[in-house]
This record gives structure tokens, C-alpha cells and sequence, in this order.
């Protein structure tokens, strides 16, 4: 009888200190506002370890009194919202008396009310359940001048310097000048086009040539491989037209070749490859030749043109 009255004793004592609570800072809140939900467990002694899995990000909630409509309400998931890390300690109340308390500090932007669901701790080879905890979130009285998410909210006129005939008058005026931009930008265009498409072959060379000269790069020893690029690719395209060849990717030796085979005059094709191999060291091996050998190059393909 003894031992029973001792174990009861025990089991009563345990049972007392051994509690767990739920709270929250109040009751109802406004969306937006901060809510402190808070946990504890006072046991007697502290030994073993406390295992508690804390929510991360977001703590479940229902919604209770929702009437159930068209669109499945009842299946909508709310939470609050975590802002801050989850934080607990542990306090000593006296010898063997001891108190865990654990925080989340949360936030929710839906109205209504809600229940938080209980979850588990355990000590010592026991698991004990927080209870649950109800939540009332409402909108702010906007009439008593409560803004939403404790941000007061002030709103002023824009002034503007322009009245809205100056603003539509400014807008007419850069849309005419975007049109006739348009309009003289193309007739320049179809004007360049039309005149290019009525020179013929000849006229065309002796124009894109003197393009050319008139750049300048020839007599700048540093510049004189970018002047050859543009003389050479113009030679090619004047022979590719002449002949019907394709030779704007061809080598020099390849143009050449291609050239016997129209029963050009051998002297004509001599002086061409002669020209050519001179042009190509000027271009790949950027060596730099006197201005004389370049009027000559140019007296070459202005010859060549005139055969025309």
C-alpha cells in the first residue's frame, strides 16, 4: 500500500510540473501586425534533451465559421507568415524546476478567424501536445485613421507645368517630325537605290573607286591594309560582274584560274595576278609600299574598267 500511495504521488507530482501552454501577446489583431505566439514547457528535472521541431517558414492555420461556396473554400490553405528566426531557452525556477519557452514572431495578411494546430514536444522518453491557440484578424478602422500595416499613407497632388492643350500640342509636333523624318529618310534612300540601279558596271566601278581614294587610307602607311580590303573586294565584284564568276571568296590563285578559263588574253592575266600578289602581301603581311604603287594599282583597275 505504501509503494502505490509513493508511485501515485509521483505520477500526480509529474503530471503537475511536467505542463505545457500555448499564448499569444492578444487576441485579435489587424492584418499586417506582428503576432507573438509563444510555447512552454515547465518539468522538474533537465535531464536527457528537449526535441522540438520548429515550423520554418510559415505556421499552419484553419479558418473556422467559412461557409462553403461554389468555389471549395474549405480547401484554401492559410499561414502565418514567419518574419523573424524561431528562438527558445531554457530557465532554471528553482532546483530541479525548470522552463522552456520557445517564440515565433509571425505576421498574416488574411482576416478572420483562425485556429493554430497543437503540436508536439518531448522530454525524457515522453511527448506532451500544446494546445491549440485562436486568432481573430480584422481590417484597421480606416475611420479612425488606421492604416494598414501600421504605415501611415499620405497622398498629394502632382502639379504639372503644362496644361493638357501644351502636352497634346507637343505630342502632334513630334509626331509630325517623326513622320517626315521617316518620309525624306526613304526617299533618299529610293533616290540612292534608283540611281545605283540605273549606272551601268562602268560607271558604278569609277564611282565606288573614287569612294574609295577619297577615304584617304592610302596615304597613311599604317592604314593601307584597310585601304587594299576595300580595293580588292571592289576588284573582285568588278570581275565577278565582267565575267559571271563567283570570286568574292576566292583566293587570288583561284581567281586566276578560274579567269584561263574564259580565254582571257595571257598578258591581261599576267599583270592581274602580278597586282593581286602584291595586293594580298599589303593585306596579310601588312608590309607598306610607296604612294606610287598604289596610283598604279588604281591605274590598273581604271584600265580595266575602260575595256569595259
Amino acid at each position: 500500500m505504501k509503494y502505490i500511495l509513493i508511485f501515485i504521488s509521483a505520477f500526480f507530482t509529474e503530471c503537475l510540473f511536467s505542463q505545457v501552454k500555448s499564448s499569444i501577446n492578444k487576441n485579435t489583431f489587424y492584418i499586417g501586425e506582428e503576432i507573438k505566439l509563444n510555447y512552454e514547457l515547465l518539468f522538474f528535472s533537465h535531464e536527457g534533451q528537449i526535441h522540438y521541431i520548429p515550423w520554418k517558414k510559415a505556421v499552419p492555420l484553419t479558418k473556422i465559421n467559412i461557409k462553403v461556396e461554389k468555389d471549395s473554400i474549405e480547401n484554401q490553405q492559410f499561414s502565418l507568415e514567419i518574419t523573424k528566426p524561431f528562438t527558445d531557452s531554457i530557465f532554471k525556477i528553482s532546483k530541479n524546476k525548470f522552463l522552456w519557452k520557445g517564440e515565433y514572431k509571425t505576421t498574416i495578411w488574411d482576416s478572420g478567424y483562425f485556429v493554430v494546430p497543437s503540436h508536439v514536444i518531448s522530454l525524457q522518453n515522453k511527448v506532451y501536445k500544446f494546445p491549440e491557440t485562436k486568432i481573430h484578424v480584422q481590417f484597421p478602422d480606416l475611420s479612425k485613421n488606421k492604416d494598414f500595416y501600421d504605415i501611415k499613407e499620405q497622398f498629394g497632388e502632382i502639379k504639372s507645368d503644362f496644361s493638357t492643350f501644351w502636352t497634346i500640342s507637343i505630342v502632334l509636333i513630334a509626331l509630325i517630325l517623326i513622320v517626315l523624318f521617316v518620309y525624306f529618310f526613304r526617299k533618299k534612300r529610293k533616290t540612292n537605290e534608283n540611281f545605283e540601279k540605273n549606272l551601268s558596271l562602268k560607271e558604278k566601278m569609277l564611282f565606288e573607286l573614287n569612294s574609295i581614294f577619297e577615304k584617304d587610307l592610302w596615304k597613311n602607311k599604317e592604314s593601307q591594309h584597310k585601304h587594299y580590303l576595300l580595293f580588292t573586294n571592289l576588284l573582285k565584284y568588278f570581275l565577278s560582274e565582267k565575267y559571271q564568276l563567283s570570286l568574292m571568296d576566292r583566293s587570288s590563285s583561284e581567281i586566276i584560274l578560274l579567269l584561263k578559263h574564259k580565254k582571257i588574253d595571257q598578258i591581261i592575266l599576267n599583270e592581274l595576278k602580278t597586282s593581286l600578289e602584291q595586293m594580298d602581301m599589303i593585306k596579310f603581311a601588312q608590309t607598306t609600299v610607296e604612294n606610287e604603287l598604289i596610283l598604279k594599282h588604281k591605274q590598273y583597275f581604271l584600265q580595266l574598267i575602260e575595256q569595259e
